[in-house]
């Protein structure tokens, strides 16, 4: 059974593109944050995949959590309001069947329904201290689901 949490705003500063790209993604901003660093970064073993869905097609905003918009030029900023997230454990060998777990708590659920940012769907990954590079098939990242009160 998934946990619930409550997350305050979230400014997340990096690197914003196609879903198609996401490596490409990724390492443009490890690339930056290595050249550039970040002001009032909240944390240095964390980075947050924010897939941002339009039909078919997403974007990924990856990045880390900051308490500052003032940022170097070079990153993209997405602030995410305050949230209530269903939260998945994952591990990564194992990405398809949790989505599909992901999806069908959604639909199952009487109370609940996907909250949208901006008008649209997203979902946010959490790759925090049980997340490694050199064995990404074995680690484990949490799927932070946001909801909402369904309207009667």
């Amino acid at each position: 059974m998934p946990k619930t949490i409550h997350k305050d705003s979230m400014i997340i500063v990096g690197e914003q593109g196609s879903g198609f790209e996401t490596g490409a993604i990724w390492q443009k901003f490890t690339d930056l944050y290595d050249k550039y660093g970040m002001n009032e970064q909240i944390s240095e073993n964390e980075i947050y995949k924010v897939k941002i869905l339009y039909g078919r097609k997403f974007d990924v905003h990856i990045g880390r959590l900051s308490t500052s918009m003032v940022q170097t030029p070079l990153y993209k900023i997405l602030t995410i309001p305050p949230f209530e997230y269903v939260v998945f454990e994952c591990k990564l060998s194992d990405y398809n069947n949790h989505m599909q777990m992901v999806n069908e708590w959604l639909e199952n659920n009487p109370l609940y329904e996907q909250g949208l940012l901006n008008n649209n769907k997203f979902i946010i990954e959490y790759y925090g201290p049980r997340f490694n590079e050199d064995d990404f098939d074995e680690s484990i990242i949490e799927i932070y689901l946001p909801i909402v009160k369904k309207q009667d």
